[in-house]
């Protein structure tokens, strides 16, 4: 059961984000709270152009981040994550270590 889940991970979120989206839209029009400002036509793209963009930030910007910060604490030069001056990745692992004091 893992395997399948694994491998059909995107097919997977992908139904469960139209099934909210629908159960979301049919109880937006079922009971809505107030008057609507502007017509469904004009906010649908908008909610959708969102999930797109946060997507987007999940999966290509968030992983860069972390690589990002990875060389910045990894790079010598900084002195920041590493022993004053030491570059060679032996010398480094001690210092990567969280849990020593």
């Amino acid at each position: 059961m893992q395997a399948f889940g694994l491998e059909h991970e995107a097919a997977i979120r992908l139904a469960f984000f139209a099934g909210v989206f629908v159960v979301m839209g049919v109880w937006e029009v079922a009971a809505p709270k107030r008057a609507l400002a502007l017509p469904r036509s004009g906010r649908c793209p908008g909610k959708l152009a969102l999930v797109v963009f946060d997507a987007f930030a999940l999966r290509i910007v968030f992983p860069g981040a972390a690589v990002g910060m990875a060389v910045f604490y990894w790079f010598p030069s900084s002195g920041l994550g590493t022993r004053s001056g030491s570059s060679s990745f032996p010398e480094l692992i001690p210092t990567l270590e969280l849990g020593s004091a």
